[in-house]
Parts: C-alpha cells; structure tokens; sequence
C-alpha cells in the first residue's frame, strides 16, 4: 500500500504555518490502496470551506500519528464555520480513520457549517442500496472539539465500526448515523455536546415524495427497513454535561442493541422518539421497532429514560407503535421524570430502580413492566382512553397493561384510564399524598396482591371502574382517622360496577374497619369485599362487604 505523507506535500505542522494548501494537495494525489499520514505536529488550516475530500476511492487509509492535531482556524467573520474537516463521498469500500483528532481553534459563534467527518454513501439518485453506498468503514481512537456541526456524521453507509470516540463542545451531534446498516458504536465520551451524545436517524417520506429522494444524505425511507439504521449495536456510551441534548437518541431505526450507557445532566438520558410534523415538530419519524436497551445508569437528566410519540393519529400506527424493551434501568434525580413512556404502544420494561422522582406511563397500548422499584418518588400508569376520547370515541379502547410487580417507597400508585389490566404485585410504603393505591377509570383489571403501608388518608381508593378483581389486599396504618378502602360510584356514564376483593386485611390503631362505600344515584354497586381488620385491643374481627343495585 502507497503511503502519502503530508509532509512531502509541504505541510509544517508547527501550528502557525497555514497547510491548508499542503493537505488538499496530500488528498488530491490519493488513489485507491493508499494511506494518508499525518506525522507528529499540530496542522494549521486557515483556508475557509471544506478541507479534504475523499470521492469515490477504494482502500484507503487515512492515519495520525498519537501527537498529530488538525487544528481549524477558518471560521468566516461571524464566527460560523465554513467546512468540513473530511468530506468522504461514495461509493467506496475498506474505509480506515484511525487517529484523527480535529480541533476548531475557537468555539463557533453558533450551530453552523462544518463536521469533524462528513461520509456520504450513496451517488445515485434514489438513495442508499448495497451497491450505491460506502461500505466497511473503520473508525477508532478519534477526538472532535468545537466542531461548527457534528463530530462525525454518516449517511447511507453499511458495516461501519466506530471505537472509542471522544467529544468536546461540538454544536450538533457527536456521532449521528442516518440511514445506515450493519454497524457497531463502542466507547463514546461526550462532554459538552450540543445536540444528541449519539444520535440514530431516519427520516420518514411516504414513497411518492421527492425531497429526499436524490444523490446525497439526510436520507428518508418510507417503511422500517435495511436502510432503517437497521441491525446495529451501541457500547459503552458516556454522557456528562449540561448542554440540555440527550445522551442516545433513537428515531426511525430497526433491530438495534443499546448497552452500558452513563449520562448525567442530559435533557434525556435515552430518548427512543417517532412523530409528525406539526407545531414544534420539523421532521417525522417512524416507530422504532425491535429495540433492546441494557444497563443505562442516568441521573441528574430532565428525563432519565423517554420514549414518546408526539402529533400521533392513531390510525397511523407506524408512529406510535414500537417494540421496545428497556432492562436493567438505574435513574436519580431527574428534574421532571426519572422514566417517562408516553403515546405508544409496544413497550417492556423490566428491573427499574427509581430514585429522587416520579416515574410516568401514560396513554399506552400493549406495555409490560416487570420490577419496577421507586424510592421517593410515585408511579403512574395510565392506558389510552384520554387520547382516544379527544379522538371522538365513546367507546374504552383496549389498552392490555401488564404490571408483574411494582413497589414505591415513599410515593404512591396510580393506575387509571385503561381497559385490559393484568397486575400480579403492587406494594407501596408512606405514601405522603392522600392515598396508598388508586385505581381509577379501570375496565376489566385483575390483581392478584396490593400492598398500601402507611399512606396519608386513605390506603385504596376505587372509582369510576367496571369489572374489577382484587384477589388479596393488605393495608396497614398508624393513623386514628383513616379510610383503609373506599370504593367511589362516579358519574352517570361511568359507575362503579363489579367489583370484588375475595380476601382484603387491615391494621390500625383504629377500632373500625374504616371502610367507605358511596351512597347515591352515583354510588357503586355490585360490590363485594371480605376483610378481616385488627383492633387496637388486638383483636381480629372479620366483615363482609356486599352491596347490590
């Protein structure tokens, strides 16, 4: 293999000699099977517009030595920048960067012309495909500073590999990825990054539009596909600032693994998002689908975990509905919501440990939850009947919840607004708000053992529910005035019916069972509650509720 030395083309690297003029030079006499070198030396680039250009090449090695910096001083008069460090256009195959480290001298003015590497693949008019892309790209052990746009960016490229990779106060993105395939992210460090720590994203076009459909990126597709981000894995991802963007960002991908991130200070540790345009919304994205999220550790974030759809029709479900699971899940401290999953469907989760703040799942469809713990902070879950209201309809649609266990240390549960709800274990301690458990606006739910320990006035709290099982209940309460299970009617268009507790157990320093039932046009009917309550003399005494129109 060739090796060009920028050295030999007239570059310095004493950090006052303008190369500029020396590097293109090195570039413009790259062919295929050659290396670029960068020797040891800090490379001054005075030259406004793009710096290097790599077009249509084959095995090609572009290599800086530990000590070589390219260091960019060709911002225009107001401080915008004008150019990309690399500009790599396809198509190409067998792509090495290792080494690059880019600094802009100065922090741009504002978000403006210039990433770190530019790499397009596709050349044809209709996008990326397996012949018209640039294909297996290596990129390891680079570093991006004050960058105008993002550290790097990749469009339509397929078997990528991007290793230890780190990010100083870029104005865009670190690492963005648009319409690409077969890819691995490893060891991302980000400091201060404008925009998203990682970003995967594919715009949406229905088939018939034109905008994206032309020789070079962004790039759309009009269904989840091999051109949909499409089968990648993302490593060990570390986010640390307070630039207000988020950690990961995931709109429109396909078949990607997530593991061991860290982010604190993030607008959103993760964010897994799809949408239409509309209001403050440019862009639209499809639901991402089979997603596997391990080990993210967030704290201090607006958000610690957000997957959301936003201006959703939900006769259009390739917005709004995902398949996502999210494991092993760490939060503290969040300013809005530790975990926030909002209008979507198709999401699990399983082992969250919550601390600091509320977690909040509301208008869902088709979402599982496995073991959430959360210390101080409630927990909420409602399934889709608001949205489907302010869509005109009168009639519950399913919203098919599944909670296998639930506890909250200093908080409370909520579960109201969904038909479809199958819960094996809620418990909840200290509850500084009124009530323990509530359950409201439910439809066909089952639950087979609730906890309320210590809440404020009330441990359960029932209404406006149709069709409810309760199979075992225990509330337990230190207070003299306290109601340990109140079942409320509602509203004409929607009483309390149907509802059951086969086996229900109270403790107090009260002498009364404490159950309330509401009376009137309104109140509930078809009740049945067996309890056995403790006395303050330590007695057990047993009483059955039954209540008939």
């Amino acid at each position: 293999m060739r090796i060009i030395n920028v050295k030999e083309f007239g570059a310095v690297g004493d950090a006052e000699t303008d190369d500029s003029e020396a590097i293109k030079k090195a570039a413009q006499s790259l062919q295929n099977d050659t290396t670029l070198y960068f020797p040891s030396g800090t490379y001054l680039v005075k030259q406004e517009g793009t710096l290097l250009v790599i077009e249509k090449l084959y095995d090609i090695k572009v290599v800086f030595d530990q000590d070589a910096v390219l260091l960019m001083d060709n911002l225009d008069s107001t401080g915008k920048g004008t150019g990309h460090a690399f500009y790599i256009k396809g198509p190409g195959e067998n792509l090495l960067l290792s080494g690059i480290k880019v600094k802009w001298k100065v922090l741009p003015s504002s978000r403006s012309m210039g990433d770190g590497i530019m790499i397009d693949g596709p050349c044809n008019e209709t996008g990326p495909s397996s012949i018209y892309t640039f294909k297996h790209i290596s990129i390891e052990n680079c570093s991006f500073e004050n960058t105008p746009q993002t550290g790097m960016i990749l469009m339509g490229c397929s078997n990528v590999a991007i290793k230890n990779i780190t990010l100083k106060n870029t104005l865009a993105d670190g690492v963005h990825l648009n319409a690409c395939q077969h890819y691995t992210i490893n060891g991302i460090s980000g400091e201060n990054v404008g925009d998203d720590n990682v970003a995967l994203v594919t715009y949406y076009k229905a088939a018939s539009a034109s905008l994206y459909n032309k020789s070079s990126g962004p790039y759309a597709q009009d269904e989840l596909g091999e051109w949909s981000n499409y089968k990648g894995s993302i490593d060990n991802i570390n986010s640390n600032d307070n630039s207000g963007a988020n950690g990961i960002r995931i709109a429109g991908a396909y078949h990607v693994n997530i593991s061991n991130v860290k982010a604190q200070g993030k607008k959103a540790g993760i964010i897994i998002d799809a949408g239409k345009k509309g209001g403050t919304f440019h862009w639209e994205y499809q639901a991402s689908k089979a997603i596997s999220v391990h080990n993210v550790t967030a704290e201090a974030c607006h958000v610690g975990i957000h997957v959301m759809s936003f201006n959703v029709n939900f006769e259009e479900a390739r917005f709004w509905d995902f398949d996502v699971s999210l494991n092993n899940i760490q939060i503290a401290n969040c300013k809005h919501d530790n975990f926030l999953i909002e209008k979507c469907s198709g999401i699990s989760c399983n082992n969250v440990d919550s601390h600091g703040k509320r977690c909040r799942m509301i208008n869902l469809n088709n979402f599982s939850l496995t073991n959430l713990i959360s210390h101080r902070g409630s927990v909420i879950v409602h399934g889709l009947s608001v949205l489907a209201q302010k869509a005109g309809s009168s009639v519950m649609p399913e919203s098919n919840i599944s909670i296998d266990s639930l506890s909250v240390h200093e908080g409370n549960i909520q579960i109201e607004n969904a038909k479809g709800v199958d819960v094996n274990y809620l418990y909840t301690y200290k509850s500084s708000k009124d009530n323990g458990l509530v359950f409201h606006n439910l439809q066909q739910a089952q639950f087979s053992t609730i906890i309320s320990k210590f809440a404020g006035s009330r441990g359960i709290l029932i209404s406006n529910c149709q069709h409810i099982s309760v199979m075992s209940a225990f509330i337990e309460s230190e207070r003299q005035k306290f109601t340990s299970i109140e079942i409320g009617g509602g509203n004409q268009a929607s009483i309390s019916d149907d509802i059951s507790i086969i086996t229900a157990a109270y403790k107090s320093d009260s002498n009364q069972n404490d159950v309330v039932l509401q009376k009137g046009k309104v109140g509930p009917k078809n009740i049945s509650i067996n309890l056995s309550y403790t006395t303050n003399k330590k007695q057990q005494k047993w009483k059955h509720f039954k209540l008939n129109p």
